[in-house]
């Protein structure tokens, strides 16, 4: 039989073009399927004609697939003779062999080609229980119930000795095994065939949604047990001693991070009431931001100092050469500098907060003689807290939010302890001051290389920049850092 090339050719009345897809290769081949021809004989001519036309392919062990479905062999000549008004027929070839894969529910999957089906297999098979021995000693093997029995152990039998994909031979060979166990079914042979083929597709399509409920519940029950794991961890955080094994806290902060940024964007309790350990433990503090924003950039202080420099050098170029109020450490005073042009506006078409506003939300200043516990009036944000002899002599930092204080480092920079400032915003999920947030979100943007809010905003979760003024601030101290000014 040769292979049709041309689409166009006249469709005789008995001939009937049967797509052939293998191996992603796809042919036509033309058969005559007259009528008087029987189907054994035609399914006979399909083959040796797959065989020519595609060499390298085994027609006795194939498997025939029309669309997605698996074709029992006698179905494939009646099944192409309805298709005849339509003039072609697609089938599908797969090789017989499948991949080694096992169902949960103990069914092997796997293709067993050298299996031979006998009937001394299958009555043995029958003889094993006590309901199926009964079957062997029926009178009336087609009466429906017992018919119904006897398939359904067959089905059973032959996915337990071939796997779920048993070749055509075999399928064929319990059939054999079946007319010569029970006699009294050779009068419905074409039936039983038809409906051990159906008891068959319904028999691994039973074993394919089992496995994949089985699938399912395990992948509930992992779910199930991760989570309540995770919210036990969560437990272990907000009871634990900051001091206390401090490995553990680490591991359970990793571990819970996601669930806990989930957590704040629905439950509007404070972070710093429920997470104690974030007030006693400054290192707990550091460790938390990192697991949110890796560090890229190892020098982000001597960056933020240079920047900072660089922003009150272009302040004084543009003529205003004193330092702005108030009289205190000066690089707290270069920091206002940069107050100065990132300003907020209090409303839409009002004046900004003053640069005197956005220190005091800034910084709160202490003398060595206060008690640093109780003479700061009460903020829900983090605020700087500077002691020292006087506001230009500072030589300690803290942290303070709401009553608590987080003890920054003996003998650290303005800007390592601005640092840890921003650190906690994102730490304890607390969104920038009003009076400040252009100013921090110039900072998280252009030094920190930190798109997202300090307080996590599932709608909206990045930093808006749409102010004019500080990008071209910006723009000028990039030019000044590259030495143009």
């Amino acid at each position: 039989m040769s292979v049709v090339q041309d689409f166009n050719i006249k469709i005789e009345e008995e001939d009937i073009f049967v797509y052939l897809n293998y191996k992603g290769r796809s042919t036509y081949v033309k058969i005559c399927f007259e009528n008087n021809y029987d189907e054994e004989y035609l399914l006979t001519i399909l083959k040796e004609t797959i065989s020519d036309t595609i060499g390298d392919i085994n027609v006795d062990t194939c498997l025939f697939y029309w669309d997605d479905a698996l074709l029992f062999e006698p179905d494939i000549v009646p099944l192409i003779r309805s298709k005849r008004g339509c003039g072609q027929f697609k089938l599908t070839l797969k090789d017989g062999n499948k991949a080694n894969e096992e169902s949960d529910s103990g069914t092997d999957q796997r293709f067993f080609d050298d299996a031979v089906v006998t009937s001394s297999k299958l009555r043995s098979s029958f003889d094993e229980e006590p309901v199926s021995r009964k079957l062997l000693h029926s009178l009336d093997p087609t009466e429906p119930a017992t018919r119904k029995s006897i398939i359904h152990h067959a089905c059973q039998f032959i996915f337990k000795e071939c796997g779920a994909y048993p070749t055509n031979i075999q399928k064929t060979a319990l059939i054999n095994a079946l007319m010569d166990i029970f006699p009294g079914l050779k009068p419905q042979e074409k039936f039983v065939v038809k409906w051990f083929q159906m008891k068959v597709k319904n028999y691994r399509r039973k074993i394919k949604a089992d496995d994949d409920k089985r699938g399912k519940r395990k992948a509930s029950d992992v779910d199930d047990e991760q989570l309540k794991y995770i919210k036990n961890q969560v437990e272990f955080l907000k009871t634990c001693d900051p001091n206390d094994n401090i490995d553990s806290i680490k591991k359970a902060l990793k571990e819970t991070l996601n669930h806990r940024i989930d957590l704040s964007a629905k439950d509007h309790g404070s972070i710093y009431s429920n997470y104690k350990i974030f007030c006693h433990n400054l290192d707990l503090i550091v460790y938390d931001f990192e697991l949110r924003f890796p560090r890229k950039n190892p020098r982000i202080i001597g960056d933020l100092e240079a920047f900072i420099d660089a922003g009150s050098t272009i302040y004084r170029v543009e003529g205003k050469l004193s330092m702005p109020e108030p009289e205190c450490l000066s690089d707290i005073r270069k920091l206002c500098c940069i107050f100065h042009y990132t300003k907020t506006p209090t409303a839409n078409k009002e004046p900004t907060f003053t640069i005197q506003q956005m220190l005091e939300d800034f910084i709160q200043f202490s003398t060595d003689d206060d008690d640093t516990k109780v003479s700061f009036e009460y903020n829900t944000h983090p605020t700087l807290v500077a002691q020292g002899s006087s506001k230009k002599e500072i030589h300690k930092y803290f942290i303070k939010i709401e009553e608590s204080f987080v003890v920054l480092p003996e003998h650290i920079s303005f800007y390592e302890a601005f640092d840890y400032l921003i650190q906690s915003f994102y730490v304890f999920n607390v969104d920038f001051p009003r009076t400040l947030t252009v100013f921090y979100n110039f900072i998280m943007l252009n030094i920190y290389q930190i798109e997202a809010k300090s307080k996590y905003d599932q709608k909206k979760p990045k930093i808006d920049d749409f102010y004019m003024k500080p990008r071209d601030f910006l723009h000028k101290v990039q030019q000044y850092l590259k030495g143009g000014e």
